[in-house]
């Protein structure tokens, strides 16, 4: 009897508890960000200000019901249930008791917007004004 003859049986290999690994850490990475081909905000094509501004306002909608009926902010976009329009890149960057910040930026890096609200810190020195998103300059 070989060595594979023995294992076989015996639940994953080591190269299926590797898949496995990469599995749950991507998992886990796709929770605090969110970057699909399309997504209910729909459209391809240039990603303008406008829409980031929309997915963080979308984001900061979501956040708010979920505190509601959990009695907090997540970083988990997955649990929020929030997927973005193509081409734009969304991060909850801090969660706070009362508050989180939140950043959204094209997949092409050329635009950058942010937003925070309740105790979290401003993400960037250009966002001054809680509950209200701020865009890079």
């Amino acid at each position: 009897m070989n060595d594979s003859d023995r294992n076989r049986g015996r639940g994953a290999t080591r190269g299926g508890w590797i898949a496995l690994l990469a599995l749950l850490t991507l998992g886990a990475c796709a929770g605090r960000q969110a970057v699909v081909e399309s997504g209910p905000a729909g459209g391809r094509g240039p990603v303008s200000e406008d829409r980031l501004v929309a997915e963080l306002r979308r984001l900061a909608d979501r956040q708010e019901v979920h505190r509601e009926e959990s009695g907090r902010y997540t970083y988990d976009l997955a649990e929020l249930e929030f997927s973005t329009a193509a081409g734009v890149i969304v991060d909850v960057l801090q969660v706070e008791a009362d508050g989180f910040s939140a950043i959204a930026t094209s997949a092409d890096g050329e635009l950058e917007c942010v937003y925070f609200v309740g105790s979290a810190p401003s993400p960037r020195r250009y966002a001054t004004v809680a509950d209200d998103v701020a865009c890079r300059p």
